[in-house]
């Protein structure tokens, strides 16, 4: 029984060694090449090239309405005000045109200014 038991244990070091000292341990190298190429290929995602392509599909009353609320988004100085024209544009993409990404970028904006946990909490989730 002593004599099982020393073989079992000698024999489990040798395999340890084994695979220790001959086993692979580097991983095999890839192409880096391959990868950049796709990486570069990739094309960005740009919002407000978004935003007027979409703009141009719009009806002459929906136009006129999301110009209002621009004209009154510009007008406003960086305050309070600022925040609710950001929000009533966003809830503007949201409930009339029905479009995600310009409702979460303007709802992002309107966190990033009032600079609470909750509303960033929310953007954060949105994107």
């Amino acid at each position: 029984m002593k004599q099982q038991q020393i073989i079992l244990v000698s024999s489990a070091f040798v395999l340890l060694v084994l695979l220790y000292f001959l086993g692979n341990t580097v991983a095999p190298k890839r192409n880096i090449n391959v990868q950049q190429n796709t990486i570069n290929n990739i094309s960005s995602f740009n919002i407000q090239e978004y935003i007027d392509k979409t703009k141009k599909q719009f009806s002459s009353s929906k136009i006129i309405e999301l110009q209002k609320l621009e004209d009154a988004f510009a007008k406003n100085d960086p305050s309070a005000k600022q925040i609710i024209s950001y929000t009533k544009l966003a809830a503007f993409w949201k409930d009339s045109i029905q479009l995600f990404e310009p409702y979460a970028y303007y709802t992002a904006v309107s966190a990033k200014l009032e600079n609470s946990e909750k509303s960033l909490t929310f953007a954060a989730h949105l994107l």
